[in-house]
């Protein structure tokens, strides 16, 4: 993530692999080959508030049908964004003081060896696959 002058956040993750989550043959797991966010605070008169952008590309894998998807995914963002709007309302409502939230925050901000992999050529993945048949 980075953060801007004007308080704007931008996020960009992807999925990834990690000792802690191998990967169970009994489930499937959706690939999100980019996503990202950014998050914008306004202050318009006396209306505070955070803008969201929010984009993705995701193969959620399977056999579930096209037209099943394509039904369902456009209103799966809005459903996320509005269950956040409301996760905050009321954290808000319930702590009236978040200055501690600066605090907790700090431990996100120091580098994490799982933020990065090494990037790999299509013919390196390719070799991998191979030789892992």
């Amino acid at each position: 993530s980075s953060d801007l002058e004007d308080g704007s956040v931008l996020i960009s993750l992807r999925s990834a692999v990690h000792p802690l989550g191998a990967e169970k043959p009994q489930f499937l797991r959706a690939e999100s080959y980019v996503s990202g966010y950014v998050l914008r605070p306004y202050h318009d008169g006396t209306e505070r508030g955070l803008k969201l952008f929010l984009m993705t590309k995701t193969d959620v894998k399977g056999i579930i049908p096209k037209w099943v998807i394509n039904f369902v995914a456009p209103r799966k963002p809005g459903e996320w964004i509005d269950s956040l709007k409301k996760a905050c309302l009321d954290y808000q409502a319930s702590h009236s003081d978040c200055t501690h939230l600066q605090k907790e925050l700090e431990a996100f901000k120091v580098e994490n060896p799982y933020d990065y992999e090494e990037a790999t050529s299509p013919q390196q993945k390719d070799d991998q696959m191979r030789c892992s048949l």
